[in-house]
């Protein structure tokens, strides 16, 4: 690759390892590492600093800012603060240095999947006695036993779910979907085909909505036929099938309350007891770090931000990563696809602190910038490749 000659590459290849580490996979659970390498990632990118226009460096400084308040009152030890401070760096790095990072991280998100799904074919279908250990789950709350075989976990429930190296079959699910709209969905590159198809086997609610909404705005009148009879023959030829009806079908129905069965972000009473908190004062200051988290014990949603920090808080943090990209995000089919990958994102991870998520988010608006130029240019998107795009830099 020819991005591999620059010496400043180097750095591009050690903070997408990082990356990487800092998902994390089942390697670094319940370590320092993850931190560790947050740590190293930002201060690679801080070697990168560059300004950009107006409207992004107040976007980068406002995030900045947020960031800077939001290590302070997370109650971190001295390696969680210096990581969530380091990832500000990322904000204002110049955009050649993001560009090219983005190219590794997707290389080695993409290839380790790879090698996890032929592990995952060989023991889930294949029925092949590989060796495994029982490991401690990253969440040391959950009640699932977790095993670890050579680039794959598996949980001791009885589901074919492709967890890949990482705790939960969703984020792959979420990381896969950020990547594959940044990428719009182009299927002429075989690393985009693998992963999608892969990435299919987590059963995610979230990627299978991610890819009907792209399909439903950008898709070919042809191609949304062709997806819709596929759909529905997936659906009659499995629908009395039990797995697929628990994994697939039953998650997009509606209970009781009208609300999605698969909609699993919100436990114990929590979207109740969110209801009657946001008639109060404290709805637009919060009640302090992990304040969301103890009240929707084992969920994960946006409005936990909101319990810990506030309303006023997590608005201007929205308000921010729009700012950082607006120079690339005020194209009509930008704004969609990085709100759709930003907000659907958030909805459901709204990781703030996890370096990985916020590079995702920071770099996205840019790419989505540059392949929509390339393709223009050249009316071809198999030929784009990121170490042609990234030697721009800010313009």
């Amino acid at each position: 690759m020819e991005i591999l000659r620059n010496n400043w590459d180097k750095k591009a290849l050690i903070t997408a390892v990082c990356l990487f580490f800092s998902i994390p996979p089942y390697m670094v659970w319940n370590t320092t590492i993850t931190p560790i390498v947050g740590c190293i990632a930002g201060v690679l990118a801080f070697t990168q600093l560059k300004g950009g226009n107006k409207y992004g460096r107040f976007g980068a400084l406002l995030l900045f800012s947020l960031y800077f308040y939001y290590s302070f009152v997370s109650g971190c030890n001295i390696w969680g603060w210096l990581s969530i401070i380091l990832i500000t760096p990322f904000f204002l790095a110049n955009d050649s240095f993001n560009g090219r990072v983005y190219c590794y991280f997707y290389k080695i998100y993409v290839y380790t999947m790879i090698v996890s799904f032929i592990v995952y074919l060989l023991v889930i279908f294949g029925d092949v006695g590989l060796s495994c250990q029982n490991i401690l789950p990253l969440n040391l709350e959950k009640l699932d036993k977790y095993y670890a075989y050579p680039f794959l976990i598996t949980i001791d429930t009885d589901t074919i779910r492709f967890f890949g190296l990482y705790d939960e079959p969703g984020v792959i699910g979420t990381i896969s979907g950020m990547i594959l709209v940044v990428e719009r969905f182009n299927l002429k590159k075989w690393e985009n085909i693998a992963l999608m198809l892969m990435t299919i086997f987590t059963f995610s609610m979230f990627f299978y909505i991610i890819c009907a909404v792209y399909i439903l705005i950008y898709g070919k009148m042809k191609y949304k036929i062709i997806v819709a009879l596929v759909v529905l023959s997936v659906t009659l030829y499995f629908w009395e099938n039990e797995i697929m009806y628990e994994l697939v079908f039953k998650r997009f129905m509606l209970n009781s309350d009208g609300k999605l069965v698969g909609n699993t972000r919100e436990h114990g009473g929590f979207s109740d007891w969110y209801e009657q908190f946001s008639k109060t004062s404290a709805y637009y200051t919060g009640l302090g770090h992990g304040m969301g988290a103890k009240m929707n014990d084992g969920g994960s949603s946006y409005k936990q931000l909101i319990v810990d920090y506030g309303v006023i808080y997590f608005s201007l943090l929205v308000l921010a990563y729009y700012m950082r990209g607006i120079r690339y995000i005020r194209k009509r089919n930008n704004l969609i696809l990085f709100s759709l990958l930003f907000l659907s994102t958030m909805y459901q991870r709204p990781f703030i602190s996890n370096v990985a998520y916020v590079f995702l988010f920071t770099v996205s608006p840019y790419l989505l910038n540059e392949i929509e130029e390339h393709k223009k240019n050249y009316n071809d998107d198999k030929s784009f490749t990121y170490s042609s795009v990234t030697k721009r830099g800010w313009r």
